[in-house]
């Protein structure tokens, strides 16, 4: 069982030749991106990243306060017990206004939701991060633990990392709650992959368009990725950071201050990481 927190928060593997074959496979598919093939690969390369896992309903104590927050592209509602500690918490990946707008109405029964600041939902998401699932949570794991050591790189580009559901292309969990056998580094995924602040590929948000094919993420976001890939020390995690930071060498998202706005502006840069 993980530590207990407590909330609200005071906030102030693989060889060379795999890599060089993945790397002219991603060059191919960048130079293709025309409108039209960017389509097609939106739908038949990468999954649909617009659905979304509704909410379980499933609670770790059925005398827990509960409540709702919320900021940009994530929703976590979370479970407080006694002296305000963190019970549970599941978090929903909301891609657009009118997703979030639905999902907000159907939650407005558990609590009015309060929005918090990118650094405070973040910091929630950490907290939540290790916290055992409640019971009866879906964890559909089956058959034999793939061997760490002979993962192929070639299955981050056609599915998923074998022994997680949710590093690679898109995500295979049926809930938030549903990890892969590697679940440390299934974690530090599925934690990315709810980033509040991203642009999916192909499409425009916060002002830039993402040309790329894949999504980009908050800085912020990407720097926990990268932390959380290191602490496991796991080879699994080893091959989601080289392909992610090193051979990608995907760009964030970063807030700088406009001279014309309160609210900051928001660009893509260069990444900070070399895994």
């Amino acid at each position: 069982m993980a530590d207990a927190r407590t909330w609200p928060l005071q906030v102030d593997v693989g060889g060379a030749a795999p890599w060089v074959a993945t790397a002219l496979v991603l060059l191919v598919l960048a130079g293709a991106a025309t409108p039209a093939v960017a389509q097609a690969q939106r739908v038949t390369f990468f999954r649909d990243r617009l659905r979304y896992k509704p909410f379980t309903w499933l609670f770790a104590d059925p005398d827990s306060s509960r409540q709702v927050y919320v900021h940009d592209q994530t929703i976590a509602v979370v479970e407080l017990g006694p002296k305000q500690i963190l019970l549970n918490c599941e978090l929903i990946e909301v891609p657009t206004p009118k997703i979030s707008a639905a999902v907000l109405k159907n939650l407005s029964s558990i609590n009015k939701p309060i929005p918090v600041s990118l650094k405070e939902i973040r910091q929630l998401m950490h907290n939540c991060k290790d916290l055992e699932p409640p019971e009866g949570a879906i964890n559909k794991s089956i058959g034999d633990s793939p061997n760490p050591q002979k993962i192929d790189p070639w299955s981050i580009l056609t599915g998923i990392v074998p022994g997680t559901k949710w590093c690679g292309n898109g995500d295979i969990a049926s809930t938030y709650f549903d990890l892969g056998f590697f679940t440390e580094v299934d974690k530090c995924c599925r934690v990315h992959d709810i980033c509040p602040v991203k642009v999916r590929g192909f499409e425009t948000r916060y002002n830039i368009k993402n040309v790329a094919f894949y999504t980009k993420s908050h800085c912020d976001c990407d720097t926990t990725f990268y932390q959380c890939l290191k602490a496991t020390q796991h080879p699994a995690a080893n091959l989601m950071g080289r392909f992610y930071f090193n051979l990608l060498r995907t760009q964030c998202i970063e807030d700088i201050q406009s001279s014309t706005s309160e609210e900051p502006k928001r660009i893509f840069r260069p990444p900070k990481h070399i895994y």
